[in-house]
């Protein structure tokens, strides 16, 4: 029986954390505090966000739901190059999955991010 159950999982697959398909926190908003330098997920995860991050997200915040060029969120940023702002997105992405959520911020091909979830700000 257990070998049974055992080959019928793909081999180098690991099952998602619950913690990152939960669905009902999803209806929440995620929060931006603390004059950009706090962001809340919509499980009442607290992740401090560096300048970088904090400058991603005013952004975001200024086109919400709408797709941003890299060259839009460089604008923002004190980065010199569009590498840098993927960099950036790569790093937020992984400290908000590392908390147990995913980032509702999809890229689009050849253009650049629209953040899909909603999005408020609280000073």
């Amino acid at each position: 029986m257990a070998y049974a159950l055992r080959s019928l999982s793909a081999p180098g697959v690991t099952p998602a954390p619950a913690a990152i398909n939960r669905t009902p926190a999803q209806r929440e908003p995620w929060r931006i505090m603390y004059q950009g330098w706090l962001l809340v997920t919509p499980g009442g995860r607290r992740i401090h966000l560096t300048g970088t991050e904090r400058a991603c997200f005013a952004c975001l915040l200024d086109s919400p739901k709408r797709e941003l060029s890299r060259a839009a969120m460089r604008g923002f940023m004190t980065a010199t190059n569009l590498r840098s702002v993927n960099v950036a997105i790569s790093r937020l992405r992984k400290k908000v999955h590392d908390s147990g959520e995913r980032l509702p911020l999809h890229t689009v091909h050849g253009m650049g991010y629209v953040f899909v979830g909603e999005l408020t700000t609280e000073d």
